[in-house]
């Protein structure tokens, strides 16, 4: 329902991590250009100091995969 976003690298492996434990499931780390990206972005309460989500998609053009 939810994409997660930070912009530290190391939160968001944890936090991956943290969700494949609980849903037993793997994730992906994307990296986002934001240059012409419109989307409005969330406080995360699971994630309180530098992590968001947004509801909006994210078009591929957007992304590259890191992880």
């Amino acid at each position: 329902d939810r994409i997660y976003l930070t912009d530290n690298i190391e939160i968001a492996k944890s936090f991956g991590m943290n969700l494949k434990n609980k849903y037993s499931e793997d994730f992906s780390i994307y990296k986002i250009n934001t240059i012409g990206l419109d989307i409005n972005l969330y406080e995360d309460i699971n994630l309180k100091n530098g992590g968001y989500y947004t509801l909006n998609n994210i078009s591929p053009k957007f992304l590259e995969r890191i992880i």
